[in-house]
C-alpha cells in the first residue's frame, strides 16, 4: 500500500527535528526521561510523529492527514504509560487509533494511525544491516474485536514518488499479552536504490467503530552495524599549513620528545621527557621554511640534537628523539605499519662533522617492561644529500607481541661536543595496511612506497617459490604499488649478503624479470629494472643466494621510479631482455643534477648516450637491431663519453646539463624545455654483431 503524503506536511515534521540527517542514526529509547504531563511534548521530543490513512469499509483509499506531532493524550494516536505489565517497564509509550477523528470513527471507516521516527536514507548506510529490537504488551486483557491489527514495522517510502512505499516489513503485534512483555526483533539491509528515501521505524493501529487497539511499546533499540574495533590512526602532515611561529604548532600536533644520555663510553647516565615538541629553539625540533624544494611547499620539519644540554660541553652522548605515538589496538595486529616521507640533511650539517648519528624510525615500546625496546625498524640517514630532497620508507610487522604496547614513529640524533645533526623531513605519512586481503601471495609480505626500504630477517620463510636466474632459500616478499607509467630499478645496494631478486605482476602472477649479482663476487648484491604501469601491485621476492638454510642478513631494498616520463620500449638484446633507461635526481635545470641509469645491456659492450629535443621513431635505425625513439634534426651525441657495460650489463651517466652536444654545438638546459634522452650500446644477434637501444625517457626541466 501507498501511504500518501504532502510535501506541506513532511516539512513540517522536518521542523519537529524528527527528518533526520544524511545518515542513519542509532535510537535507544526507554521513555523513562519524557516528560508525561500533557499535552506533552514527551513522546514529539523524543522525535515520533503521527500519520493517519483513512479507508472505506472495503478498504479502498480515501485520503490520508499529517504528519503532526503526538499530543500524549488518550484520544490521540500515542501517549506516555507507567505501571504496565510484569515486571513493569517503567515508563512505556502507547499507540491507538485517533480516536478524536469521531466522523470517520462513526462513519465505520477504517483508521491507519502511525507513529514512527523517520531518518534519510544516504550512500554512507548502503549496504548497512540495521536491526530493530523492542518488547510490546497489549493495554488491557480484553478481546481484540474483529478486524482490528496493531503491527511495529520498518518502512521505506520515495519522496520523488509520492511518497509511495518502497519496503515495508511489519512485525504483527496484535496477539500481544496483556500481562507479560513479549521481546520482538527485525532488521533490514539498506539497498543502494534508496538513496534520498525516507526510512520509517514506528508501530501502527488498524481498526474502525473506536474499537480498542491500544499497543504499548518500550526499550527500542534501532542498531546499525556493530561499530568497527578501534584501531591506530593514520596521519599525514606536510607543515604547510602550520603557524611557523607559533611555539606549540608541533606539540598541538602530538609531536613529542625524549631525550638519552651517555658517557663516551656508551655508559647510560639519564634520560629526561616525556615533553612537548618545541618550535623553534636550539632543542629538538622546529618548523623550517628554509631548503625547500617543489615537492615540499612552503615548510618542512627540521629536528637536532637538544643543543640546551650541557652535556654536550662534557663530551658525553645525547641521543635525542622527536616522535609522536599512540597505543598498538588489536585490529592493527597482523597488519604493516608503512611510514614514509622524504628527507633531506640540512644545508648546515657538515658531512662527516664528529660521529654524530641521525635516523629515522618506527619502534615499539613496552611500558611492563620498563619502556623496552620491543620491535624496531631503524633507517640511517647520516650520509644522506645535503642538495637533494630524497624519499624514504619504513615498514614494521605489527605481530602479537605489540597488541597494546605503545606504537612511535620519529626521528631521532646521536651526538656530541655540539656536532651539527640537522635534519629535514617533509610529506610525512603513516598508514596500516593488512596484507592478508591481498589475494594469491605466496608468503610474509612487507609493504613499501618508493625510496628505501629496510628489512629485518627474522621475518624471512621459504615461501618455496623458486627463482629464475639462481637458486634461493629463506625469502621475504614485497609489495610494491606503481605510481606512474614508467620504468622502476629495484635493488638490493646496500645489503651485507649475497642476494637474488625477483619480480611479478601481483594483478595476475606473471613473472616479470629476476636478476643475481651486480658484479659477483665484489658487488654480490641484485638489481634490476622494469616497466611499471600506475597503479599496479608488483611482488619483489628478495633472497639469499643459494640453498635452504642460506645466509640472509639485514637488506636494504631500494626502488625508484626515475624522473621524467618513459617514451618507448626496447627490443630485446643479447643479455635476452631489453635495455632500460631510467632517469634520476633534480628535474630543476639549475641544480644540473641529472643522472642516467641503464640495466639490461649486454655484458662489457660499449655504447652511449643520445639526446633530442623530438621524439621520432625510427625503426631499425642504421641498420640496428633496436629502435631510434628521439630521432630529429636536433640530435646530439655523447660520443667522447663511451661507456662499457662490464659484467653488470649497465651503465650510469651524468650528463652536463650546461653543456648538452647537439648538432650545431653545446646548449644548456633551460626552465620549460623537454628533453629526450636514449642509449646506444653495441649488440649481437645470433652471433653477429650489430647495436641496439635502450627505452627512451623524456624531462621537463624546471
Amino acid at each position: 500500500m501507498n501511504l500518501s503524503r504532502s510535501l506541506f506536511t513532511a516539512a513540517v515534521f522536518a521542523a519537529l527535528g524528527s527528518t533526520a540527517s544524511a545518515q542513519l542514526q542509532v535510537r535507544s529509547i526507554d521513555f523513562e526521561a519524557a516528560d508525561p504531563t500533557s499535552p506533552g511534548p514527551g513522546v514529539s521530543d523524543l522525535g515520533f510523529g503521527n500519520y493517519v490513512t483513512v479507508f472505506d469499509p472495503s478498504g479502498n483509499y480515501l485520503f490520508g492527514y499529517g504528519v503532526f506531532p503526538p499530543n500524549n493524550t488518550e484520544g490521540e494516536c500515542a501517549l506516555l504509560v507507567s505501571g504496565l505489565g510484569t515486571p513493569s517497564n517503567g515508563q512505556s509509550l502507547q499507540t491507538n487509533s485517533n480516536y478524536n477523528n469521531t466522523g470517520e470513527h462513526g462513519n465505520g471507516n477504517i483508521l491507519e494511525t502511525n507513529t514512527f521516527f523517520e531518518q534519510n536514507i544516504s550512500a554512507d548506510s548502503f549496504g548497512d544491516t540495521w536491526t530493530l529490537d523492542f518488547d510490546y504488551l497489549k493495554a488491557n486483557c480484553d478481546a481484540n474485536p474483529a478486524g482490528t491489527t496493531t503491527a511495529a514495522f520498518i518502512k521505506v517510502l520515495n519522496p520523488a514518488a509520492g511518497f509511495a512505499t518502497v519496503y515495508y516489513d511489519p512485525i504483527d503485534t496484535t496477539g500481544a499479552d496483556c500481562v507479560n512483555w513479549t521481546s520482538a526483533s527485525t532488521s533490514v539491509t539498506i539497498d543502494s536504490a534508496w538513496g534520498g528515501h525516507i526510512l520509517q521505524v514506528g508501530f501502527t493501529n488498524r481498526c474502525s467503530n473506536n474499537d480498542d487497539s491500544r499497543r504499548v511499546y518500550d526499550n527500542i533499540e534501532w542498531q546499525g552495524p556493530p561499530p568497527p574495533p578501534p584501531t591506530m590512526t593514520p596521519y599525514a602532515q606536510d607543515f604547510d599549513g602550520l603557524d611557523i611561529n607559533n611555539g606549540d604548532a608541533l606539540s598541538n600536533e602530538g609531536w613529542i620528545i625524549y631525550a638519552n644520555v651517555f658517557d663516551p663510553s656508551g655508559g647510560y647516565l639519564y634520560g629526561y621527557g616525556t615533553f612537548p615538541a618545541p618550535n623553534p629553539g636550539i632543542g629538538f625540533s622546529a618548523i623550517t621554511d628554509t631548503q625547500q624544494a617543489a615537492d615540499q611547499g612552503s615548510q618542512s620539519l627540521v629536528v637536532y640534537s637538544d643543543y640546551n644540554n650541557g652535556d654536550h660541553a662534557n663530551g658525553n652522548y645525547i641521543e635525542a628523539s622527536v616522535f609522536k605515538e599512540q597505543i598498538v589496538q588489536s585490529a592493527n595486529v597482523g597488519q604493516y605499519a608503512i611510514f614514509s616521507f622524504d628527507v633531506k640533511k640540512s644545508d648546515f650539517v657538515g658531512n662527516g662533522q664528529g660521529d654524530a648519528q641521525m635516523y629515522a624510525f618506527i619502534k615499539v615500546l613496552d611500558p611492563a617492561q620498563g619502556f623496552a625496546t620491543i620491535r624496531e625498524t631503524r633507517l640511517d640517514v647520516t650520509d644522506n644529500s645535503i642538495r637533494n630532497w630524497e624519499n624514504a620508507t619504513l615498514t614494521l610487522e605489527l605481530d602479537p607481541g605489540t597488541d597494546g604496547k605503545i606504537f612511535q614513529i620519529g626521528y631521532g640524533s646521536y651526538a656530541s661536543n655540539y656536532d651539527d645533526t640537522g635534519v629535514l623531513y617533509d610529506n610525512i605519512e603513516l598508514s596500516f595496511i593488512d596484507i592478508d586481503e591481498l589475494s594469491g601471495t605466496p608468503g610474509t609480505y612487507a609493504v613499501i612506497d618508493e625510496g628505501t626500504t629496510l628489512w629485518n630477517p627474522e621475518y624471512a620463510t621459504d615461501s618455496g617459490v623458486g627463482f629464475a636466474c639462481g637458486q634461493g632459500g629463506s625469502d621475504l616478499w614485497f609489495i610494491y604499488f606503481a605510481e606512474s607509467d614508467s620504468e622502476i630499478a629495484v635493488s638490493t645496494a646496500g645489503s651485507d649478503f649475497d642476494t637474488i631478486l625477483q619480480v611479478f605482476d601481483a594483478s595476475n602472477g606473471t613473472f616479470i624479470a629476476c636478476h643475481d649479482d651486480v658484479a659477483f663476487p665484489a658487488d654480490p648484491t641484485s638489481a634490476l629494472s622494469f616497466s611499471g604501469t600506475a597503479g599496479n601491485p608488483y611482488w619483489i621476492q628478495v633472497s639469499g643466494w643459494g640453498a635452504a638454510g642460506s645466509e640472509f642478513g639485514s637488506g636494504v631494498l631500494s626502488i625508484n621510479e626515475g624522473i621524467g616520463t618513459q617514451i618507448c620500449s626496447a627490443q630485446a638484446n643479447d643479455s635476452g631482455a631489453g635495455a632500460s633507461l631510467v632517469l634520476n635526481g633534480s628535474a630543476i635545470a639549475a641544480d644540473n643534477d641529472l643522472t642516467l641509469d641503464v640495466r639490461g645491456l649486454p655484458t662489457d659492450s660499449l655504447g652511449y648516450f643520445l639526446t633530442s629535443g623530438d621524439t621520432i621513431f625510427l625503426a631499425g635505425a642504421g641498420g640496428s637491431a633496436g629502435n631510434l625513439c628521439i630521432a630529429s634534426t636536433s640530435i646530439g651525441r655523447y660520443a667522447g663519453n663511451i661507456l662499457d657495460s662490464g659484467a653488470a650489463g649497465a651503465v650510469s651517466f651524468s650528463p652536463d646539463l650546461t653543456s648538452i652536444p647537439g648538432p650545431t654545438g653545446t646548449v644548456a638546459a633551460t626552465a620549460g624545455e623537454t628533453r629526450y634522452f636514449q642509449y646506444w650500446t653495441r649488440d649481437l644477434s645470433g652471433g653477429t654483431p650489430t647495436s641496439n637501444f635502450s627505452t627512451a625517457a623524456g624531462i621537463t626541466f624546471q
